[in-house]
């Protein structure tokens, strides 16, 4: 997959709204919407602003980007005990969706589409939303998983979400950032501590067999190997899932190749 030539069409700025008790985006499409709403969870250390060049991409279709408890917009909720609370925080923002914009398409991205695996294997699924997108959701149950996150555990939380920014950003952007934000960004800390412990805690196991509803799964091929395994493995273990690899992608796709991944989330269909 290529990202088309052709620039975005123009759509303004999200509308702030809070639902289930979240701070979130709302776009509405700028016509006839030509696929259905979308629902985006994302992942650790990041917001529902990250997908926005993403979603500039998707013109014509209703999207709400939530912010998890713990960040941004929702740092005052408090922070999940288990992935369980964000699981169903997503099923509360899908119940809260206009009923006449009918169940959406749930795009997760890391950990956030480990979230949105959990809820398409809840035996309501089929009332929450039609399917999902998900990229390089974490299985980080596995012994083969080795990631940045076990070095981070253990840290103080505040150092832990600095460590993190930094390994993903680079210091010298995080060391010109306003002291402002820097702080905003160390006080998600717990969030993400919460989040990468409990990514690896038994009810973080998905019932990959219990998954019905299509769902197609996304990777880069500049991932790194344990992102790129875990979305091969999580594509063949759900019966009639899809695949899909973009070409010079790496985890942050959202942010480094949004035009792609948007042509990703449109390539969703069902079997």
């Amino acid at each position: 997959m290529t990202d088309p030539t052709d620039a975005p069409a123009r759509r303004g700025a999200p509308e702030q709204i809070l639902i289930a008790g979240l701070a979130a985006d709302r776009y509405r499409a700028l016509g006839e919407p030509d696929g259905p709403p979308l629902v985006v969870v994302h992942g650790g250390m990041d917001r529902a602003a990250g997908f926005r060049r993403t979603i500039r991409h998707l013109p014509n279709r209703d999207v709400v980007a939530y912010d998890r408890r713990g960040y941004a917009g929702s740092r005052d909720v408090p922070v999940a005990r288990t992935i369980t609370d964000h699981v169903d925080d997503l099923a509360a923002v899908c119940a809260e969706l206009d009923d006449g914009d009918g169940l959406p398409l749930i795009v997760g991205h890391s950990i956030g589409g480990l979230i949105t695996l959990l809820a398409m294997a809840r035996p309501e699924a089929d009332c929450l939303g039609i399917g999902a997108v998900v990229w390089e959701p974490p299985l980080s149950w596995n012994d083969w998983y080795v990631s940045r996150g076990e070095e981070l555990i253990g840290l103080p939380a505040d150092q832990a979400a600095e460590r993190f920014m930094r390994a993903v950003i680079g210091s010298r952007l995080w060391d010109r950032l306003p002291p402002t934000m820097q702080a905003e960004r160390r006080a998600e800390g717990p969030a993400l501590v919460a989040d990468m412990v409990g990514a690896r805690r038994p009810d973080a196991m998905v019932d990959f067999g219990a998954i019905e509803l299509p769902v197609l799964v996304g990777c880069g091929t500049a991932s790194a190997e344990h992102h790129r395994r875990s979305a091969h493995e999580a594509a063949g273990a759900i019966a009639g899932s899809r695949l899909v690899e973009i070409d010079g992608a790496d985890h942050g796709v959202h942010l480094s190749r949004p035009a792609a991944f948007a042509e990703l989330i449109a390539g969703w269909s069902p079997r």
